[in-house]
């Protein structure tokens, strides 16, 4: 009566609330931070509309049959484990795990009158509310613009689900300058739980190959050196061994110029290291998903070109997480 569903979400950034993060879980089990609660339906089900939870009959009893599902290819690799290989459906959508929910809910299993409810609470204090428009943002993991991928020509959506599938390895960095350069860039991005956009990975990538951007300050070395002298600072601080609140105290001296080395301008190597890891981070999906970018447009166009009646969002971008644009209302009050 009731079928197993999966449940694939992705991720966010700097959120009150994350709705998510199977990533983090172990397979096999309750994904982490979700309560699951088991029912029983002996009667069936009222057809209502809209169906509403009382409809559905479920009373106390039952077992728990949901967990996380791990796919070691990533996304779309894996058959339903009921359907078989026969049907169209894959899993996972994003990222390489999902969740079963009320796994095995048929009479072969004994749990054909099972029914499992899978969810999160979350509590919002004062501290949650944005001064900027006085209103709590909850923002969630699940990340619409992979559905325009139909829209995009296959040159262009293999780039793109690319930057979730396939995380490259780390050649550049050294495993110490790794272990440093990780929870830096952590803080530096507000990246607090999993799963993560896999900056590290893609800096590292870049500078293996490398790539610079054209360009470089004229007192500095080249940007692989930087990143390199930045990481051998953390080492020698030992970052990696600090806890959150020294590790944010750190990075806030680093951006405001109040660390003084002999061998870099640690004001300017912010600069470098952040151009780098802001361009990383704001070139994955997960991210667009965050600001409201819909994607490439490509070959689909644009329409809202700034011109007379063509303003405001395309019809395919979704709002942003706060009304309120950041970059403009710190230029109006005066805080550059």
């Amino acid at each position: 009566m009731f079928r197993s569903v999966l449940l694939v979400l992705s991720a966010v950034v700097g959120a009150v609330f994350t709705n998510g993060s199977f990533e983090g879980g172990t397979p096999s089990s309750i994904p982490p931070r979700w309560d699951v609660d088991s029912f029983l339906n002996t009667v069936g089900v009222t057809i209502q509309n809209p169906q509403t939870v009382d409809g559905l009959n479920l009373s106390s009893g039952g077992a728990v049959s949901t967990f996380i599902l791990n796919a070691p290819a990533g996304p779309l690799s894996e058959p339903d484990p009921f359907l078989g290989n026969a049907a169209s459906l894959r899993w996972p959508k994003y990222g390489k795990q999902a969740v079963i929910v009320n796994a095995n809910s048929s009479d072969s299993f004994g749990l054909g009158r099972n029914a499992n409810s899978l969810s999160q609470v979350m509590t919002i204090g004062a501290g949650d509310i944005d001064a900027g428009d006085d209103k709590v943002h909850i923002r969630f993991v699940f990340a619409p613009v992979l559905e325009n991928a139909n829209h995009w020509d296959a040159v262009t959506r293999e780039v793109v689900f690319a930057r979730v599938r396939d995380v490259p390895a780390i050649e550049f960095f050294t495993p110490e300058e790794t272990r440093a350069l990780r929870p830096f860039l952590d803080v530096a991005l507000a990246q607090d739980d999993e799963p993560r956009i896999p900056v590290l990975e893609m800096v590292d990538a870049k500078l293996a190959r490398g790539e610079g951007d054209g360009y470089r300050h004229h007192d500095m070395p080249e940007d692989g050196e930087t990143w390199r002298r930045v990481a051998g600072h953390l080492i020698a601080d030992g970052f990696a061994e600090l806890g959150d609140e020294e590790r944010r105290a750190w990075v806030q001296r680093l951006h405001d110029g109040e660390l003084s080395w002999d061998d870099l301008d640690a004001k300017t190597a912010w600069s470098v290291v952040m151009r780098h890891a802001l361009s990383a981070f704001y070139s994955h999906p997960w991210a667009w998903n965050e600001i409201g970018f819909g994607g490439p447009a490509y070959p689909r166009g644009y329409m809202r070109m700034g011109v007379g009646d063509h303003v405001g969002r395309e019809p395919h971008e979704r709002d942003e997480a706060f009304a309120l644009d950041p970059v403009r209302d710190v230029k109006e009050r005066g805080l550059e």
